[in-house]
């Protein structure tokens, strides 16, 4: 045979085997003889598999207070003074309320002189103490209400007396 053929052959030889030894050895590198393994979702007569979707929803709540102050009034009978406001709560969890409510009015000129007050508050016509809410999709009112312990005298040291009442929603 002619010398060029000879060379032709032999080099056309050594590229179809590199090329096969390349293939089986990218074979080796994933670990695999390429075919599909067991143990990934089908395989064989069953053909099938799962892909779970999911959301979170993180907790959330919203607090609005309906009247900011409470502004007391002079009973007519008794000479207490009292007054009210309300606050709605949205929750898409079970919660509670941290409150903090003051028990003196401390007046804003002469901070030695106070009155008592008593501050409650109700959800609905019941009081409510602190306990866990279960989950609603409703918005659930609470009243709160603000009444001195003792009658006022009208002699009492003038001046305006506060109070802060503060409201936590609690996961």
């Amino acid at each position: 045979m002619n010398k060029m053929t000879k060379v032709a052959l032999a080099t056309l030889m050594l590229g179809m085997c590199s090329t096969v030894v390349l293939a089986d050895g990218e074979e080796a590198a994933r670990g695999d003889d390429g075919h599909h393994q067991p143990g990934k979702h089908g395989c064989g007569t069953k053909c099938d598999g799962d892909i779970d979707i999911e959301l979170t929803v993180e907790k959330h709540c919203d607090l609005d207070i309906n009247k900011e102050k409470i502004v007391m009034a002079k009973n007519l009978i008794g000479g207490k003074w009292s007054g009210q406001s309300s606050f709605d709560v949205s929750a898409n969890a079970p919660y509670s309320l941290n409150i903090t409510k003051p028990a003196t009015l401390v007046n804003q000129i002469n901070p030695a002189q106070n009155i008592p007050v008593g501050v409650n508050t109700l959800l609905g016509v019941v009081p409510y103490v602190g306990a866990v809410l279960p989950y609603s999709p409703l918005t659930r009112t609470f009243t709160v209400k603000a009444e001195t312990t003792n009658p006022v005298s009208n002699m009492a040291h003038w001046g305006l007396y506060k109070g802060t009442y503060k409201v936590a929603v609690a996961f």
